[in-house]
């Protein structure tokens, strides 16, 4: 059962990486291409904003402007005199040719507006290609800007860009709609981020079906260890029994044996016990990571399990130099697999006589939680904190805390065991720790 638990996170890890990266990748694409669109929309109506004040004025001079602007073609304005400046040094000859395509087709494609503001302030519409701004509101739009300190520079304003030039004691101001643009751009970002959706549900399915040839490999090497645990506990089990049965009969009937022979046969004898425990731990252990298809379901008179448990291990805590105190409530009925609670309960009684301090009093206490229809047992005892670190590895398989490794018998498999048949039960399982050292093992099971 953990093994499977395992298996699935592993899956579900596989497939949160991987549709993180994807999600970065995608969003990555989709900004650069939006960045690209708008970097572009922003340079074409640059260029539309040169091609019109170069048309509008008729003549720029280098330098006048930063350079920017280029000779270009005279404007129809009658006004506009600057052809008669003694100040402007400009042979027609010199000027270059304008084939731009954003001056003579491009125009056409980008709608513009160009003004003039003369030394004394008249306004002068020199040209107005924008289809939705009226003539009449162009002179308010455009004092706006006349006030403004932008100069040389494109600005934004809404869905226009626009561009300040002063020529000699004229004023010139161009404005450029980009609403197309922006249209287009958004319509091609919402496309994006439909293909984008649609790309990522489908990498989601692609990475699901993946994930499961991913674990694949490892989920063959738990079933081998599972069957290998399996197949050489049951086997174990056999010249164990030989063995136990033997050393047995030379502790019982051996009148020829010396003490040192005797001494040598009960060691047989108690590590024989030993090894038989762990056998049938193993077995335990494999029976769980199976699913434990046999367990009941069943009502039972819990109190009085937990009493006979008590009972059973009061002996081995005396000898210990501990007590047990029962705190438990009689007539008490749960559902489940009694045999496997009382696996539990002694699981808990035999770790809390194991790691709590000489002189400890162990508590065994059994009552309704208080939330709904529930019971809670709780083995309690004085011994060494349980810090964060260790009790998140507590219900581990094979994992004891480096300090009590040396010292006490066991082989880590007892709570890992219980976790598994609680789990398979469907009943809660958990460890409380506090600073002082009272470290309380619980069991939570649905009552009739």
């Amino acid at each position: 059962m953990q093994d499977k638990k395992l298996l699935k996170k592993m899956r579900l890890r596989f497939v949160a990486i991987t549709m993180l990266i994807s999600l970065i990748f995608l969003i990555s694409i989709t900004g650069m291409q939006y960045a690209s669109s708008v970097s572009s929309a922003k340079r074409e109506a640059e260029s539309a904003l040169d091609a019109t004040l170069q048309k509008a004025s008729p003549v720029i001079r280098q330098g006048q402007t930063g350079g920017r602007l280029r000779p270009g073609w005279q404007s129809s304005d009658p006004d506009n005199d600057l052809d008669d400046d003694p100040d402007i040094d400009f042979d027609p000859d010199d000027a270059p040719d304008i084939d731009d395509p954003f001056i003579d087709e491009g125009m056409g494609r980008l709608e513009t507006i160009c003004v003039k503001y003369d030394s004394s302030g008249k306004y002068t519409l020199l040209k107005n290609d924008i289809f939705f701004i009226d003539d009449d509101d162009i002179q308010p739009l455009s004092d706006e800007v006349l006030s403004s300190d932008e100069t040389g520079k494109t600005a934004m304003s809404g869905d226009l860009m626009f561009r300040k030039e002063v020529l000699g004691d004229d004023t010139y101001i161009a404005f450029v709609s980009i609403e197309r643009n922006l249209s287009l751009i958004r319509s091609q970002l919402y496309s994006n981020i439909i293909i984008s959706i649609i790309i990522f549900i489908l990498l989601l399915i692609l990475s699901l079906i993946l994930s499961r040839r991913v674990v694949r490999p490892v989920e063959k090497a738990w079933d081998d260890q599972r069957r290998f645990i399996a197949d050489a506990s049951h086997e174990l089990k056999t010249p164990l029994s030989v063995i136990m049965s033997n050393a047995q009969m030379l502790t019982e009937k051996g009148g020829d044996m010396d003490k040192r022979q005797r001494q040598r046969a009960d060691n047989i004898m108690a590590e024989s016990i030993r090894m038989k425990e762990l056998v049938n731990e193993l077995i335990d252990v494999a029976r769980g990571d199976a699913g434990m298809s046999g367990l009941k379901s069943e009502p039972f008179d819990i109190s009085y399990i937990v009493n006979e448990c008590i009972m059973a291990w009061e002996p081995a805590a005396f000898e210990s130099g501990k007590s047990i105190c029962s705190d438990t409530k009689d007539g008490l009925t749960a559902i489940g697999d009694k045999e496997k609670v009382r696996q539990i309960i002694n699981i808990f009684i035999d770790n809390a006589i194991k790691y709590s301090d000489k002189g400890t009093e162990i508590t065994v206490s059994l009552k309704p939680s208080g939330k709904g229809n529930e019971l809670l047992l709780s083995v309690s005892d004085k011994g060494n904190h349980i810090d964060d670190e260790a009790m998140s590895h507590l219900f581990d398989r094979f994992y004891r805390e480096d300090s009590s490794r040396e010292q006490i018998p066991g082989y880590g498999l007892g709570l890992s065991i219980a976790k598994g048949i609680a789990e398979n039960m469907g009943a809660g399982i958990w460890a409380e720790s506090t600073e002082q050292g009272f470290n309380t093992f619980c069991l939570s099971l649905r009552a009739k």
